[in-house]
């Protein structure tokens, strides 16, 4: 799949009031929530091992889209969004862990990945258009 088109990110391109008019927030915490609920059923001894570690991973994906749009400044927000891929590209490995681990079923794991993709190249494309006004 290639980039996401510019139109992509935002329900209506010329009007994003708040973060979560991007369509790399929206996506992204969708993810977070898939995350959430597959955790359910990873074992009682990973309450705070694996299980935490991926839903704050989840979290801090969409979290620092958020912020680095509430920050004002556009290097600001092309900096968190640098941190939010960051945080999926972690998110993806401990996804391929628990996986590997048996935590969760290849075709959960299939289909979180490939929303960790799709969150990678809307923010990826989002960062790209910042990037040619500064």
């Amino acid at each position: 799949m290639g980039t996401p088109d510019r139109n992509e990110w935002v329900e209506k391109p010329n009007d994003v009031r708040d973060y979560k008019d991007l369509v790399a927030w929206k996506v992204s915490f969708e993810l977070c929530m898939a995350v959430y609920r597959c955790g359910r059923d990873f074992p009682h001894d990973e309450n705070y091992g694996l299980r935490a570690e991926v839903r704050k991973t989840a979290r801090s994906v969409c979290c620092n889209i958020a912020e680095g749009h509430e920050r004002g400044s556009t290097r600001e927000f092309i900096r968190f969004l640098n941190i939010a891929q960051g945080s999926r590209a972690e998110l993806e490995t401990q996804l391929c862990t628990a996986r590997e681990l048996g935590y969760m079923p290849e075709e959960s794991a299939a289909q979180l990945l490939e929303l960790a993709d799709r969150v990678g190249r809307l923010v990826t494309s989002l960062r790209e258009c910042l990037r040619s006004r500064v």
